[in-house]
């Protein structure tokens, strides 16, 4: 687990480093994933052939309604059990 506390510069010697021990990247973000944390991980690997997969979280690029915070999240396939459960999906 790490805690990326900005997205820029992305700190591509560390994600050189995880990329040697990982099969599977996982990211999750309180944001759009287009332009996001998941998606410059993607450039990335995708600029340096890289083959490590990334399954990425986060809001799609549409507009979301107002309301009810569980219910955006449930809506959205963001809740912690629509997560594990894609995670398992992605790594069986």
């Amino acid at each position: 687990v790490v805690n990326a506390r900005f997205i820029k510069p992305i700190d591509t010697h560390l994600l050189l480093e995880l990329q040697q021990q990982c099969k599977l990247f996982v990211t999750l973000e309180d944001n759009v994933l287009a332009g996001g944390f998941g998606s410059a991980i993607l450039e990335f690997f995708n600029e340096m052939h890289i083959n490590t997969k990334v399954l990425r979280f986060g809001w799609p690029d549409k507009f979301i309604k107002f309301g009810n915070v569980e219910t955006l999240y449930a809506q959205n396939r963001l809740t912690v059990q629509d997560i594990v459960k894609k995670i398992l999906s992605f790594t069986n």
